[in-house]
């Protein structure tokens, strides 16, 4: 397998393991338990998703030459305003 199909279906693999992440997470959570501040990692499910869509993010723009540019976990208070990533 060539270096090119290796990274292909790396990148495949982690696209389909977020989207079945985040698709759990959005439609067995409401709002509520989705924001709430938790005591360890980034402070809450939403902040923690929004940090894993940030790092793609960065990474994808870095690869790209692009600018990079963050996520602010304030501008999703909700679990609907998160799926317009």
């Amino acid at each position: 397998m060539s270096t090119q199909n290796v990274i292909r279906t790396l990148v495949e693999y982690h696209v389909a393991s977020n989207r079945r992440l985040w698709n759990h997470l959005l439609e067995n959570l409401t709002d509520e338990p989705f924001t709430q501040a938790l005591g360890f990692s980034h402070g809450s499910v939403r902040n923690q998703v929004v940090h894993l869509a940030a790092t793609d993010r960065y990474w994808l723009h870095d690869i790209q030459s692009k600018p990079v540019t963050g996520l602010d976990p304030q501008d999703f208070p909700t679990r609907e305003r998160f799926t317009s990533l």
